[in-house]
């Protein structure tokens, strides 16, 4: 058995300590002086590890916290953070994504109000690029709603469609991404006997009736609503009993309702 070694029992009783100081003082004074203080006394891995477990204390803290009263301190929490590299900085995206995704109803305008209000942020890559927080989130949701359009899945498809719909009604995106959902799935729903893939229809029909019923109607969006609605309007007909009843019952609530 090796000499027990107090002396480097020591050295690590004494990083555990150091660390937990730096941890509780940013939680505590939110500062990042003492942080500065003991760099040297850290190595960069445990250092980066710190850092990017406030980081994230601090974006989730403001996430799930986040309400009329605190909207601009989150905000400028949010804002205050340093990031290391382009991935801890593409993992704000995600985490902020998903929030909106999960999130209760009564939640998701003021995550999306957020979305708008750090859509400046921005972090400089190796190679010179700026990658702003903007480009980084429609990029993101592009690659979400890509993979629900290829592979159907009620619940997740639905909370994303839902968080378009609020980044939409935010004013984050504009209204061209309501066009470009709307006429994808008017092109799968459209009767067309060559083409027919009942799985296919059925879901894109789930879908339009819950971006239907997700989005507030106003001037600028009334038109391509109400000519989505009269579309829907027609498929149990065209489509007769090749589709469930379940969808039709689906389309005729939503009508309805809107």
């Amino acid at each position: 058995m090796e000499a027990f070694d107090s002396n480097e029992l020591s050295k690590a009783i004494d990083m555990v300590e150091t660390n937990n100081e730096i941890i509780m003082n940013y939680l505590n004074n939110n500062t990042w002086e003492l942080m500065q203080e003991k760099k040297n006394k850290n190595n960069g891995v445990l250092k980066k590890s710190i850092v990017d477990n406030v980081n994230k204390s601090v974006i989730m803290e403001s996430l799930n916290t986040l309400n009329n009263n605190n909207f601009d301190n989150s905000v400028n929490n949010i804002k205050s953070l340093t990031f290391n590299n382009i991935e801890e900085f593409k993992e704000l995206v995600v985490l902020v994504f998903n929030k909106l995704k999960s999130t209760i109803k009564a939640n998701k305008m003021f995550i999306a109000r957020l979305c708008y209000s750090i859509k400046d942020m921005y972090y400089i890559d190796d190679d010179n690029n700026k990658k702003t927080f903007e480009n980084l989130l429609r990029d993101y949701t592009k690659f979400e709603y890509d993979n629900i359009m290829k592979e159907y899945e009620q619940d997740k498809s639905n909370k994303i469609l839902s968080a378009i719909v609020y980044l939409y009604q935010s004013s984050f995106f504009d209204l061209n991404i309501i066009n470009i959902i709307i006429d994808d799935l008017k092109k799968d729903i459209e009767y067309n006997e060559e083409t027919f893939n009942k799985a296919n229809v059925e879901n894109k029909i789930d879908m339009s009736c819950h971006l239907l019923n997700e989005i507030t109607i106003d001037e600028k969006i009334e038109f391509i609503v109400n000519n989505m609605i009269e579309l829907l309007k027609t498929l149990p007909k065209l489509y007769g009993k090749t589709i469930s009843t379940k969808f039709k019952i689906k389309i005729m609530n939503t009508v309805e309702n809107r």
